[in-house]
């Protein structure tokens, strides 16, 4: 990623020229959480555009060719990385992170990294462009050189990130509401998150939350968010495996849900949800999940272990799986268990990592020991070879990295 910027500096530094309207109205943004006094840095400085034009005294970023930009427009910036801050703690009135939070490689580390050098109730400022607004789509379709490479953020993983690393009294502004292109004035800045391509995410620091329970679900997040540089998007894989199983019937069982991240999905769309897992630790961080997405009342959370279901036979309409195969002692005696608790006529959904998303798996391990990789497994045999003892109807889908079954119980 630094190649790229240090390759292309020029061209990423003319496209504020090229499309000065967008880049004012981004400032006009911005300018509207900026606090009017103290010392401020700037995450990811670039060229110095933001910092230079808003008073913003420090910066930082790994770019050597970016970095003599800035510096030319008066900014003090320093060679480094927001992952790894080279300030004291408590340094700064408030921090800025403008449209860089797409590209680093552990947003996680970076956010924390810029709670710790704000001052007590000191402000972070985040510039995005919202990946599910009409921006952030284009820029997803679009081949450009920089783009590419990035991983867009939705307002809300941004928000819950700043709840659990330890931010409070959240705000959001946003403009843009045309392609850089077409701007021919300043947009207009509006409170909230709803239209504009470029939001303005602000927040103050406040007490950290410092239990287990909270700092498993940041290690959740940052496992999450390094699959996606990877090109693996877990919310996408399971809006796919929802469109393969088709028209469900409530209320579903989720076996093996781990930190809850299939029970929301299912819950956001209107399902009423029952997880089981053995761990309550993943199922008080499934918790947190279903909190954030305020879909708690929809979701019954319960300890069990899926080789010994405590449901009586046929109790489910709909029986759900996703990722538990791979991690479990006996995944024949899994799927036995989620066949006999399934309603006749009722659908058994499965869904777990094909080879791709093996090696992936293992290639990210590499660099982050806390993810837990499972054992390899025959889906073909555990899956394939249950669903016709029991003689259920199957469709199989090879999706990216994962191979989901559709089940019909006769």
């Amino acid at each position: 990623m630094n190649n790229i910027f240090d390759k292309h500096y020029k061209k990423y530094d003319a496209w504020y020229d090229k499309h000065r309207f967008a880049y004012l109205s981004e400032l006009g943004a911005i300018k509207k959480v900026l606090p009017k006094k103290g010392e401020g840095l700037e995450i990811g400085a670039g060229t110095g555009r933001f910092a230079a034009s808003l008073g913003i005294k420090y910066g930082i970023d790994p770019s050597r060719k970016m970095l003599e930009a800035a510096r030319k427009r008066g900014v003090d910036a320093r060679l480094g990385y927001g992952e790894k801050l080279p300030f004291s703690d408590a340094a700064f009135d408030y921090v800025a992170i403008i449209i860089t939070l797409c590209f680093v490689k552990d947003p996680v580390k970076v956010l924390v990294e810029a709670r710790r050098v704000l001052k007590k109730k000191g402000k972070l400022i985040i510039g995005i462009i919202d990946k599910d607004s009409f921006l952030g789509k284009f820029y997803q379709r679009k081949n450009s050189i920089f783009y590419k490479q990035a991983n867009f953020f939705s307002i809300r993983e941004v928000v819950d990130l700043l709840k659990a690393i330890g931010f409070n009294k959240v705000s959001c502004y946003q403009t843009i509401y045309k392609l850089p292109d077409k701007i021919n004035s300043i947009q207009k800045v509006k409170r909230g998150s709803d239209k504009g391509g470029f939001v303005v995410i602000s927040a103050y620091k406040s007490r950290e939350i410092r239990t287990r329970i909270y700092r498993k679900f940041r290690q959740y997040e940052k496992i999450r968010f390094l699959f996606k540089r990877y090109d693996y998007d877990m919310e996408g894989a399971r809006q796919k495996v929802l469109e393969r199983a088709g028209l469900i019937k409530r209320p579903v069982l989720d076996v093996g849900t781990g930190p809850g991240r299939m029970a929301y999905t299912l819950a956001r769309h209107g399902y009423s949800v029952t997880t089981v897992d053995i761990s309550k630790e993943a199922q008080d961080v499934a918790k947190i999940y279903a909190d954030r997405f305020s879909v708690s009342d929809r979701i019954k959370f319960m300890n069990m272990d899926a080789q010994d279901l405590k449901f009586k036979d046929g109790h489910f309409p709909t029986v759900i799986s996703a990722n538990l195969l791979h991690d479990v002692k006996n995944p024949h005696k899994v799927m036995q268990e989620m066949i006999r608790v399934t309603k006749p006529c009722g659908k058994i959904i499965v869904s777990d990592l094909n080879k791709k998303g093996r090696d992936l798996v293992n290639k990210v391990y590499r660099i982050n020991k806390e993810i837990h990789r499972g054992k390899p497994i025959n889906l073909k045999k555990i899956v394939e070879e249950n669903f016709k003892q029991s003689k259920i109807n199957f469709k199989k889908y090879d999706d990216g990295y994962i191979i989901t079954y559709i089940g019909k119980k006769i």
